[in-house]
């Protein structure tokens, strides 16, 4: 399967520049979660996921995330990408984790994810040694390794220091210099410090690459010499780079930018600094969650992200007690929109299940009182696109509609759809518990028997069966679809902007069934009996009339079993 993923990665891949054959790939390796007695490091994840925004976006390069890596998985992958680029490729290897240095030895290590803490021998770690004949392998003519690492600088040939800025050839034109750049063989890397220094938690070595990339070189090209002229500027640890195994005199690793060889300047740093504290200023006029966290997404050279990170972890925690007069409610209320589709929902206390005032309740669901931390949640069902991009195929009964729901699949299945897709993003998405989805559904634990936010299920507003035979004192009109239909097609969300919690498909929580539970189970974030025969499945679905789609009924299915009117929709708890 994986040889399967990196071939399609590879057919789908842009050419960055129509001047040269060939196309380029990165590769960021990134640990943030070791064995124990190392310290995490959460900043690598959004340092290497920034740059690989960056070479997708203005670059056109094709781009993979190896999130929490073995030893192993990163001589694999790399063993993939030789045995897959051809002659006319560039490929760049980025690595941010922790590094060591064997003085006895004289050796320097990675340190994966794997990596234990005391090892002597360094059998656990990935030494320069072994990285260095994995790459000598590479078919692709331009490699370039960005260390991101303790005492990096152990790697490779060290160049002389680079503090000027790097001259351009300006006898040539464009094309010309593109042409010379890719006829030699290109091995070279650059190291966030020599082989006795230790890299900080928050990398400036990354930073400066970013900044290099957007702002560095000239008429859209970015050569290796920008990068070591950007680099030059970190103080401490200073910054190292050479080259290795297989490099020719004359070779260089060069970044084209989208528009290469147009008749343009790359804005100046001055200039991109401007727009930066303009960013920035927005920001801080809106001091909202939202507002800080597009800063973030949409920030040049990113002057502010320690500030920007500060106000958002601040607003996060404040109560309506302790927000103060500068910090808006809006600041902290539910259903704030993340960037990858997940919705917050603040959490608090409510009264799950059905009241015994409501004539259609069950002793399945009688109402009990239940308190909830925060929380994030899928603002839409998973699609069949989403499904099939992570697990390769599409199960669905009502297929050809790649926006609508994925069905037909189990409990058991979207279990190794989870795993599969933490291990591709680093994140760790997970069901929602039935009292997660109940409060979510009721838009925060409002007395509503609808997903649309309403006690009447009007068909307009939720896709279920309001045909004749099943209409009912809930349903409005007549209508019946008889399928699936696109997720939030419908437009009509809850209060929490939360699209189909009633009716298209059922919903897989997390927990076992069992009613004696649900009763009596604990009062703060109950997850459901550790075992059982059935899972719960809440929210109705297309072929369900509209009382089985209210938000407070309950049904279950067995874990293995699937069907054409069941889906899920993700969760994740930070």
């Amino acid at each position: 399967m994986k040889k399967i993923l990196l071939a399609l990665l590879l057919l789908l891949s842009v050419v960055a520049s129509a001047q040269r054959p060939g196309r380029d790939y990165a590769v960021f390796f990134y640990v943030t979660d070791f064995q124990p007695r190392w310290a995490s490091l959460p900043e690598t994840k959004t340092e290497a996921l920034a740059l690989k925004k960056e070479l997708e976006t203005n670059f056109g390069f094709t781009c993979e995330a190896v999130p929490n890596p073995s030893k192993q998985t990163i001589l694999d992958k790399i063993r993939s990408y030789n045995d897959l680029l051809t002659a006319n490729d560039q490929v760049m290897f980025f690595f941010s984790m922790h590094g060591h240095f064997e003085d006895v030895a004289e050796r320097g290590y990675l340190v994966a994810a794997d990596g234990l803490e005391d090892d002597e021998y360094g059998a656990s770690y990935l030494s320069y040694d072994d990285l260095s004949a994995y790459l000598a392998r590479c078919k692709a003519k331009h490699v370039l390794l960005a260390l991101d690492a303790c005492h990096s600088g152990a790697f490779g040939t060290r160049n002389r220091p680079r503090p000027d800025a790097p001259a351009y050839a300006q006898a040539d034109n464009c094309q010309q210099r593109i042409s010379k750049m890719f006829q030699y063989s290109g091995r070279q890397y650059c190291s966030s410090g020599n082989k006795a220094a230790k890299t900080p938690t928050k990398s400036l070595f990354a930073a400066r690459l970013l900044e290099a990339l957007r702002t560095g070189g000239e008429e859209g090209l970015v050569r290796f010499a920008d990068l070591e002229y950007y680099l030059s500027k970190v103080d401490n640890p200073k910054p190292e780079s050479g080259s290795f195994k297989g490099h020719d005199p004359g070779g260089d690793f060069v970044f084209v930018r989208k528009n290469g060889c147009a008749t343009q300047t790359a804005p100046s740093v001055n200039s991109a600094a401007d727009q930066d504290k303009a960013q920035w200023r927005q920001a801080e006029a809106a001091k909202t969650l939202a507002a800080y966290r597009q800063y973030l997404r949409d920030c040049g050279l990113c002057l502010y992200t320690e500030e920007a990170e500060a106000a958002i972890t601040r607003l996060k925690t404040a109560t309506p007690v302790d927000r103060g007069p500068d910090l808006p409610i809006e600041a902290v209320k539910s259903g704030d929109l993340m960037p990858d589709g997940m919705v917050f929902v603040k959490g608090g206390t409510f009264q799950m299940g059905s009241p015994n005032t409501e004539a259609d309740r069950s002793s399945d669901d009688e109402q009990h009182e239940v308190e909830l931390s925060d929380f994030y949640i899928g603002k839409y069902e998973i699609i069949q696109k989403q499904w099939r991009e992570v697990m390769g195929d599409n199960p669905s009964y009502f297929k050809d509609c790649d926006n609508c729901p994925v069905e037909q699949i189990s409990w058991n299945d979207i279990q190794e759809f989870i795993q599969k897709l933490n291990q591709q993003t680093g994140q760790t998405y997970r069901l929602p518990t039935e009292a997660e989805w109940e409060y979510a559904a009721r838009g925060g634990g409002n007395d509503v028997f609808f997903g649309n936010g309403k006690n009447i299920a009007d068909p307009k507003e939720i896709n279920f069966n309001g045909s004749e035979p099943y209409k009912n004192k809930y349903s409005v009109t007549e209508e019946y679809r008889q399928k699936t239909i696109p997720v939030g097609s419908l437009i009509v969300p809850n209060a929490l902007g939360l699209h189909d919690m009633s009716g298209n498909v059922y919903e897989w929580c997390s927990d076992w069934y069992d009613s004696d539970y649900y009763k009596n189970c604990p009062p703060k974030n109950p997850t459901g009996p550790t075992n059982g025969s059935y899972r719960v499945i809440r929210g109705g679905s297309w072929g369900n009339d509209a009382q089985a789609c209210r938000t407070i009924n309950r049904d279950s299915d067995a874990p293995g079993s699937r069907n054409y009117s069941v889906g899920f929709r993700l969760a994740k708890t930070n």
